[in-house]
């Protein structure tokens, strides 16, 4: 979706993407504020980026935004908001695709893909960030 939006407004929101869900996973705290600075600083406004890409880019942004949130402080309340926008994001796309689809399929889908993600990173060594860093981005992108 981020990487949609780069290409029809040439802007660069992927690397910033990628690397504040990077920072999110092993980053140390400082880390951490500066890409929630920098991802808060950089979500796509809908009234300037008007197409759907501009909508997608900036849910992304703003999901991305709550994660490194919940990173920092484990509120709970961050996570709940990045899930909530990325399941309006899949909701979208799934409509764009097939006015008629079933919402509920839909987050089952993408419940087993969550969970699955977390039995690979369980099964890791505790140390092995690099097998949890490759997982999640062979999801992401």
């Amino acid at each position: 979706m981020v990487e949609r939006f780069d290409k029809v407004y040439g802007e660069a929101l992927t690397p910033i993407f990628v690397h504040g869900l990077q920072v999110a996973i092993d980053g140390n705290e400082e880390e951490k504020k500066k890409c929630y600075s920098i991802s808060e600083a950089n979500i796509p406004d809908t009234d300037e980026f008007s197409e759907e890409e501009g909508a997608y880019a900036q849910n992304a942004m703003i999901s991305l935004y709550y994660f490194l949130g919940n990173a920092l402080s484990e509120d709970g309340a961050s996570i709940q908001g990045a899930i909530g926008l990325m399941l309006e994001n899949l909701d979208l796309l799934n409509y764009e695709s097939d006015h008629n689809y079933d919402q509920s399929t839909m987050i089952l889908n993408e419940i087993t893909v969550v969970l699955d993600m977390i039995s690979v990173i369980v099964r890791a060594p505790s140390s092995d960030a690099t097998l949890a860093n490759s997982t999640a981005r062979g999801y992401m992108l």
